[in-house]
């Protein structure tokens, strides 16, 4: 386990009292092996290994020094949505990703979950309704889901926008 998976796990395992099991998680820690460091990860490529580690969408974190050295008979999960313009949508689209400026192909397969942390469309909306907002900007999730739900927003009397990637919006507070 690499990077920000292992602080969040810390902290879950902190706030115990609000996990339905906590003692699953407890005896799957123990069988983990932390990477704290770059030799760490170099041992992390040696034999079969599940590398649990987040993504950032592809663009960043630890995920970059393991992604071209992975093994021929690998395979990558990517559990959550894939922004346009980034690696994670790159590597789905394209089967490549960028790392220091260069392309690289990635010749193993690569596998889609859907393991969502956020809100759904129905608790996003019912959320804005009882909040009332002034001004509520959708930029999260692909263009045609922001914008429908935008223009939904619109429809009940809220000031709604759905930028596009390299728009501005100036408010003044």
């Amino acid at each position: 386990m690499d990077g920000m998976a292992r602080k969040a796990t810390d902290i879950t395992l902190e706030f115990y009292k609000y996990l339905n099991n906590v003692e699953l998680l407890r005896d799957a820690v123990k069988n983990i092996q932390r990477v704290k460091d770059r030799r760490d990860r170099i041992g992390a490529l040696d034999g079969g290994n599940i590398i649990l580690t987040p993504a950032g969408m592809l663009n960043g974190g630890p995920v970059l020094n393991y992604i071209t050295k992975l093994r021929k008979n690998s395979k990558i999960f990517l559990t959550g949505y894939q922004a346009e313009a980034t690696n994670g949508r790159m590597i789905l689209e394209e089967g490549k990703v960028e790392v220091d400026e260069k392309i690289y192909r990635i010749p193993y397969p690569v596998l889609k979950y859907d393991f969502s942390a956020h809100a759904g469309r129905d608790d996003i909306l019912e959320y804005i309704r009882k909040s009332n907002p002034e001004k509520v900007i959708c930029v999260h999730g692909d263009a045609e889901n922001s914008t429908s739900i935008a223009t939904e927003l619109k429809e009940e009397g809220f000031e709604a926008f759905a930028p596009e990637i390299g728009d501005r919006l100036e408010f003044e507070f």
